[in-house]
């Protein structure tokens, strides 16, 4: 903490993505995969890390986050060879691999939530101005645009300021893996409250309505969630994300 090693926490990680405990004067934390270029995340008030490598996996790049096609945005493997990335888009993107373009994939985007083929050193993926989720099935080399969904309200103290935008999954779900929820909060789409949900949120684990416009979800508590939106039921679903044991 402030460029000193008077305060400082380190720990054991055993797989990319994935969050692990940190203690004051802790080991030395050696990344799971041989790289050199990461993304360390730190979440203070639950004690934990993860860090993701993205020196060997996929990552988008075009005129994205205010970019012109010289910074990264790295995909999540959020299941077994499924990656996704949720970024704001004004042109053109393309995902490549180890932020190289040896191994990269383009494609003819047409309509929101419709795969369409990932092609080999194809053509950049032309889309309009807004906030997309941008999904990769390497095992079928298929590539899914969405508008994308976010959390806003009572997540990480931002106090209704700032958007967490999830990821996607093969199966169309909507998914933020690590979310502080201290305070009420609600679900938007693109960044913008012409299209948001809310809900009553009951139990951890249990499925709940997402409501059209609906009433501000209560926080479940202190500690880290994992929020998944199923769009096609209109169900949202809260779980404990770290310590797993809890």
């Amino acid at each position: 903490f402030d460029n000193s090693l008077g305060v400082n926490v380190g720990g054991s990680c055993e797989a990319a993505d994935e969050a692990f405990a940190v203690v004051q004067d802790g080991a030395n934390i050696v990344p799971p995969t041989a790289g050199d270029t990461y993304v360390v995340t730190y979440y203070e008030a639950a004690g934990a890390v993860t860090v993701h490598d993205m020196s060997t996996g996929w990552s988008l790049i075009g005129t994205i986050n205010g970019s012109n096609w010289d910074t990264d945005v790295a995909m999540v493997e959020v299941s077994e060879g499924v990656f996704s990335a949720t970024c704001y888009v004004n042109g053109e993107v393309k995902l490549r691999n180890a932020m190289g373009w040896d191994v990269n994939r383009g494609g003819s985007f047409e309509t929101l939530g419709s795969a369409f083929e990932a092609v080999a050193g194809g053509d950049n993926i032309k889309l309009d101005e807004g906030n997309y989720t941008i999904t990769y099935d390497s095992k079928n080399e298929m590539i899914t645009v969405a508008k994308a969904w976010s959390l806003i309200g009572g997540v990480f103290s931002t106090g209704w300021s700032e958007d967490l935008f999830m990821l996607a999954d093969a199966e169309g779900n909507f998914v933020c893996k690590y979310a502080s929820l201290d305070g009420d909060w609600k679900l938007r789409e693109n960044a913008d409250w012409d299209v948001n949900r809310g809900g009553s949120f009951a139990a951890l684990g249990t499925a709940f309505a997402a409501v059209e416009g609906g009433d501000n979800i209560a926080s479940p508590g202190e500690g880290l969630y994992t929020v998944v939106y199923n769009p096609s039921k209109e169900e949202i679903t809260v779980t404990k994300a770290f310590p797993k044991s809890e």
